[in-house]
């Protein structure tokens, strides 16, 4: 349970980090397990969460094999191809194998008994949560350390370890940035998740897809998840060539209490509150 409650933690701090320069910035991730419109919907804001999730649960279990943190579960096992010379297998490998079997049992199995709800929802959450796992075993990278006579590296020890879920998180981000929009409807004998404008290629098994259309995130719509931004806090931003499209609303559209909480973090490296007093009300 410990490694579960830590994958949780990395994935609301990783989550958060990785969208603090857009206008959704995971801040409704706070409420999980209560889940806002925005991650209920079937948006692609969802899509992310869930993927980013699965790899959280997985990657953490991972790493506590090798640190010796979880009992069941040891090192990875050592790659059966034969290293470049100089080189050598040692070390403790990250166990994927038996992080991405638990972390699938885990993930998916309130979703696979869950008996009410939309079934389109629950093959999105199951399709999204299997993108997060391979996002992650793409993550498996060749880790070594050097040995030799003042530090000439002559041997090098390696091991294959995962990257960082920050690493994974801006992989699934860019995923994000292109998810595809599908529709549920019979294909065959059983009903399957197609693409809504792509009629004449399945879904791929690598690309994040959502049901529903996310608004904005401008305009305050609490029954659509939408916090919405700061009017002349965007205004200052884009006046000082700050601006990001991602992250900057027109002024004619940036309303709402919250913009300042959005990205008060982002904006932080570059000037402190007192300025923004300064012909700018906040």
């Amino acid at each position: 349970m410990h490694t579960i409650i830590q994958a949780a933690k990395e994935v609301k701090k990783t989550c958060q980090k990785s969208f603090s320069d857009m206008r959704w910035n995971c801040s409704s991730i706070e409420l999980v397990p209560s889940f806002t419109p925005d991650l209920e919907r079937g948006t692609r804001e969802s899509a992310f969460v869930y993927a980013l999730s699965a790899a959280a649960i997985s990657h953490t279990i991972a790493r506590a094999c090798t640190s010796g943190d979880l009992r069941g579960c040891s090192c990875g096992p050592i790659p059966g191809e034969i290293p470049q010379p100089g080189y050598r297998w040692g070390g403790c490998a990250d166990n994927l194998h038996y992080g991405l079997v638990m972390g699938s049992k885990f993930s998916d199995a309130a979703m696979k008994m869950k008996k009410s709800g939309s079934q389109a929802n629950k093959l999105m959450h199951l399709h999204n949560s299997e993108v997060g796992r391979q996002a992650l075993n793409d993550a498996l990278v060749m880790k070594c350390k050097c040995h030799g006579v003042s530090g000439s590296c002559s041997i090098r020890t390696c091991w294959r370890g995962l990257q960082d879920l920050k690493d994974i998180a801006m992989d699934l981000k860019t995923k994000y940035l292109s998810a595809t929009k599908v529709v549920h409807r019979p294909m065959g004998t059983r009903k399957q998740l197609v693409p809504k404008d792509i009629d004449i290629r399945p879904v791929q098994e690598n690309e994040l897809v959502y049901l529903q259309s996310s608004p904005d995130f401008c305009s305050r719509n609490e029954k659509l998840g939408s916090l919405g931004t700061q009017d002349s806090f965007n205004r200052y931003l884009l006046d000082i060539g700050l601006g990001n499209e991602l992250l900057i609303c027109s002024p004619a559209a940036c309303i709402g209490p919250h913009g300042i909480v959005v990205v008060a973090d982002w904006v932080s490296r570059y000037f402190t509150f007192p300025s923004l007093a300064k012909g700018y009300k906040v």
